[in-house]
């Protein structure tokens, strides 16, 4: 590894970790240089950021100040909201559920330019997927569709809302938020947001819980239903707040 040493640039011997536990129970992973010579004294840690922190080890004449990974079992407070949208509804739906929760709460980030570690950053997500035409997944999802499958939920808690199109594709309503739902809980995340299947008039879906007149997630219909998704978003946004947990404010908006 190079690391700057005033204006000169020195490469420092062999790294090996160290791992640590703090007391609040994020794990600390830290990159010690391997030398000839003992270390005399220990490894300071200094708090820099979310992002990292910063160690400055003493090796001898050797004074090193290098950024290291810290990665937390939570690392942010908030709700990571990920969605994919091909033409617009379902990117405006995750930017109205934002501001019911207040954008310093949730992120909205587009599934399209995200990666599985993007993640690991939340204990509390939000997933969104349209379904088009004969019970499609929408393109970028389907991209990302191994990545996905790949992500490891455990010990986060998940919620679910989709889009479609009952009197359209009624065979098909919902299917992708379906097919979305039974990737994840592959490695065992608690579903928040199951809402009810009544008010919607379908002939089949993926989406529904089998015996229990309740789809796996929020139930959109922008097509047919418009102007009963901001009261919809209004119920279900109030019944994850709890579900999750939170202290945070809450907006009731008529948008």
């Amino acid at each position: 590894m190079i690391v700057h040493h005033g204006r000169k640039r020195q490469c420092l011997p062999a790294l090996a970790p160290v791992i640590w536990r703090t007391d609040i129970g994020t794990k600390i992973i830290l990159w010690q240089a391997t030398h000839s010579r003992p270390i005399h004294k220990p490894l300071k840690i200094y708090p820099q950021s979310n992002a990292g922190l910063l160690a400055r080890p003493n090796l001898g004449k050797i004074r090193a100040v290098f950024s290291i990974l810290l990665f937390p079992e939570v690392i942010v407070a908030h709700i990571g909201l990920f969605f994919g949208s091909d033409e617009g509804n379902t990117e405006r739906v995750a930017y109205r559920i934002q501001q019911r929760f207040g954008a310093d709460v949730v992120d909205v980030r587009d599934i399209a330019d995200v990666t599985q570690l993007d993640f690991a950053n939340y204990d509390k997500i939000i997933l969104g997927i349209p379904t088009w035409d004969f019970g499609q997944i929408q393109s970028d999802w389907e991209e990302f569709w191994d990545d996905i499958a790949a992500v490891d939920f455990s010990g986060k808690q998940v919620a679910l809302f989709g889009l479609g199109d009952q009197f359209g594709y009624g065979d098909y309503f919902l299917d992708a938020m379906g097919m979305l739902h039974d990737v994840i809980i592959q490695t065992g995340p608690e579903i928040v947001g199951h809402w009810p299947t009544e008010g919607y008039e379908y002939e089949a879906s993926k989406a529904e819980i089998p015996g229990a007149a309740m789809f796996v997630g929020l139930a959109l219909d922008e097509d047919q239903q418009e102007n009963l998704s901001a009261e919809r978003l209004n119920r279900w946004c109030t019944q994850i707040h709890i579900e999750f947990g939170l202290d945070t404010p809450l907006t009731m908006l008529d948008d």
